[in-house]
């Protein structure tokens, strides 16, 4: 019997033909994406719009403030917000505020200082830190203008040679990943003085500050770290870092001394800048050393440099602290060259230290305040 034909399906040519083409889709969709239009232009700008008005209104240092520190884990974005929230919160008159870079901040825990100066005070002493690695001598002037007219006690200005001694255009990466976010203008005063190209700023704090924020989203994706590491380093590994902080020390003493003055103006730019603002003493304070890097960086050098801050301490009146060799710190308190481990009694032998030296220009202070309530 011969094969019947197979039926044909007369709406199966009408089917094929209006079934959609995907590669034809797809370069419709694309064509009409980029081709210029008048509706594809007013829909650009008016999205671009409602993102800069939104991060302007959403995105500002008072609702960074108002965040919970721990949206915050690093050691730079840590210090930013904390700027903002002193700079939010009420004055405190007989504050202190330690600012410096993260060996600092190891060294004076802000619990272990405000407890001591309470006991020698026998009132409580608000005490803010404000530490981060790296931090330089023109961060430091950033964040203390940010925060001067809020403390009224006593400002701890961290000096060492590397923060003294670093290369003007260093000033340009503060600028764009800066203790203060972009909003310093002391900052980009220093940066003119130095001859450093200024970024462009549009005066929307979310775009100037991008970089801060987006180091705030990765830091707290990866956890972030702080500065300087939380164990003692292994002999071998101690040794190296020794060696090449040592290296890198006698390089910014190097530098401080072919142009002292160089830095010494960025102090005293800082310093009468704090005198118009607030009524706080203004304390310099070396870095606590490893006795190893000490013995292993040029002495000569480092005489010759601690005697330029004496002399400008002593020039305007400003007081000038190199507690290390009182504190009787030993090699295996410190984890690393100049970060000490977390440990009590180190902790309160520099703190107790630091209290006798304070508590004196405190007290006078506090005399002050009572004084101008009696009149």
């Amino acid at each position: 019997m011969a094969d019947e034909p197979t039926p044909v399906d007369p709406g199966a040519d009408t089917l094929a033909s209006s079934r959609p083409d995907a590669s034809g889709a797809l370069r419709a969709f694309l064509d009409g994406l980029i081709r210029p239009s008048g509706p594809a232009l007013i829909g650009s700008v008016t999205v671009a719009a409602s993102i800069i008005i939104g991060s302007a209104l959403l995105v500002t240092p008072d609702r960074l403030a108002a965040l919970d520190p721990s949206w915050f884990p690093r050691g730079p974005d840590r210090l930013t917000h904390e700027t903002f929230r002193v700079r939010r919160a009420p004055a405190e008159p007989l504050g202190v505020a330690i600012v410096g870079a993260s060996s600092l901040g190891r060294a004076v825990p802000r619990r272990i200082l405000a407890e001591a100066l309470e006991e020698r005070l026998g009132r409580p002493v608000p005490v803010r830190s404000l530490t981060s690695g790296g931090l330089t001598l023109r961060g430091s002037s950033a964040v203390v203008d940010a925060i001067d007219q809020q403390v009224g006690g006593v400002i701890i200005v961290g000096v060492n040679p590397t923060s003294l001694g670093v290369r003007d255009d260093h000033i340009h990466h503060e600028l764009r990943a800066g203790p203060v976010g972009l909003e310093s203008d002391v900052l980009r005063e220093e940066a003119k003085r130095a001859g450093v190209r200024l970024p462009r700023r549009v005066g929307v704090f979310a775009i100037d500050a991008s970089g801060f924020l987006l180091s705030s989203v990765v830091h707290q994706i990866d956890g972030g770290h702080d500065g300087g590491p939380k164990v003692r380093l292994a002999p071998r590994a101690l040794a190296a870092r020794l060696a090449g902080k040592a290296r890198s020390v006698d390089v910014a003493l190097a530098r401080f001394l072919e142009r002292p003055e160089r830095s010494l103006d960025v102090l005293a730019r800082m310093v009468e800048r704090t005198r118009w603002a607030t009524e706080a003493r203004i304390v310099l304070l070396e870095s606590f050393w490893n006795p190893r890097l000490e013995e292993a960086v040029d002495d000569a050098a480092l005489t010759a440099y601690q005697d330029h801050l004496r002399r400008f301490a002593a020039s305007h009146d400003v007081t000038y602290l190199d507690l290390d060799r009182e504190a009787g710190l030993a090699d295996e308190d410190f984890a690393d060259p100049i970060h000490l481990l977390a440990r009590e009694a180190s902790w309160r032998r520099v703190g107790d230290l630091l209290a006798d030296r304070l508590a004196p220009a405190l007290r006078e202070r506090a005399a002050e305040l009572e004084a101008g309530r009696d009149r």
